[in-house]
């Protein structure tokens, strides 16, 4: 026994959790890719505005990916705005870009009011591009850190962009795709709160993850990739990750729409502050954050009838409030009518005429 002990010691001593570590980022909610065995050597620098890449015309850089930068153009041809992600050759392989290409062509066979729509995944000059509806607005964390400075953001609205959120990844999951990077930074509210899904870039199909897809185009194990922050258990170690991921994400921000905070990862679940939610939230974000999968909450097709049945309740809540506080106006304006008309009567006898029997 002491010998198999002395083995299994050793053989530890020699693992590495990864032969190519990743250095996390120092902002949490950046998305960390794994560095490929054999990059493209390609550094694409920021493109000017001008630029054509197929038929986008680049206007502006308007952020930066793990996969590449993303800018938004004109797509000449249609008139119409776009957003072009140029993929970033230093950091993926070829195998990866053809996965990458494989994954985007299956997000945009989805057809949702809340997911971002992909126009195309192409290539111009050795330029590889996904070309995405351009979404005007203003992304989820903007709108909590504006909350977390003091500015008024109601919570029934966040709970509605997080409902049109969880209707989007439930169509999602259905199709047998999950994301693998949901976070605020990829939740923007667009024209009357309208919720879109964005960047589907390390998506990932069901296919890759049953044995249908080669082993060499399946994400390898131990590959940590998505957002530190708000990454599920599985996934933060490296191990086979499905829909479930998406579901212990958006927990995680429904945790923060909630109490203002991300949960504490430790060793233990997490522990929302009792008594500063509604008991049935209260209870959605536990099932969601639920470390062991298995346990966890099972669908987003749930969560959208828990959150329906919580906005109509509260709507009903607000429903009732305003018909008190119409019907308290009504009768604090007809009891000034009335004492000004008695007064009127007593004080102006030629308004006797208007006397009323109970005057």
């Amino acid at each position: 026994m002491r010998a198999e002990v002395d083995s299994l010691l050793a053989a530890a001593d020699g693992a590495a959790f990864l032969d190519e570590p990743v250095e996390l980022p120092a902002d949490p909610d950046a998305t960390i890719t794994m560095p490929s065995a054999e990059p493209d050597k390609r550094v694409s620098a920021d493109l000017p505005s001008g630029h054509r890449i197929s038929h986008y015309a680049v206007e502006e850089k308007i952020g930066q990916g793990g996969m590449g930068a993303v800018y938004r153009a004109l797509d000449v041809n249609l008139a119409r705005p776009a957003a072009l992600k140029v993929i970033s050759g230093a950091y993926i392989s070829a195998d990866d870009k053809r996965r990458f290409a494989r994954e985007a062509q299956a997000a945009s066979a989805l057809n949702h009011p809340n997911i971002v729509t992909i126009y195309e995944y192409n290539s111009d000059g050795g330029t590889d591009f996904i070309a995405i509806e351009y979404v005007e607005g203003t992304p989820l964390n903007r709108l909590l850190a504006r909350r977390a400075g003091g500015e008024t953001v109601s919570t029934d609205r966040l709970l509605v962009c997080l409902r049109q959120v969880a209707s989007a990844l439930a169509s999602t999951h259905q199709a047998g795709i999950f994301h693998r990077d949901l976070k605020p930074a990829n939740i923007m509210l667009g024209a009357n709160d309208t919720a879109k899904v964005l960047d589907f870039g390390l998506a990932k199909h069901l296919q890759s993850i049953t044995g249908n897809t080669p082993d060499s185009e399946r994400t390898k194990l131990g590959a940590v990739m998505g957002t530190p922050a708000y990454m599920s258990p599985e996934q933060a170690m490296g191990e086979p990750a499905d829909w479930r991921t998406d579901i212990y994400s958006w927990g995680i921000i429904l945790h923060e729409v909630l109490y203002g905070v991300r949960p504490h990862r430790g060793n233990n679940s997490s522990e929302p502050p009792r008594g500063e939610a509604p008991l049935a939230l209260i209870a959605l974000v536990d099932r969601c954050l639920t470390k062991d999968c298995e346990l966890r909450l099972q669908s987003m097709e749930e969560a959208v009838g828990i959150l329906d049945a919580f906005l109509a309740k509260t709507a009903s809540g607000h429903s009732v409030a305003r018909r008190k506080w119409l019907a308290g106006g009504i009768l604090a304006l007809g009891t000034a009518l009335a004492a000004f008309l008695i007064c009127s009567v007593h004080r102006y006898p030629r308004l006797r005429w208007f006397r009323l029997p109970i005057l």
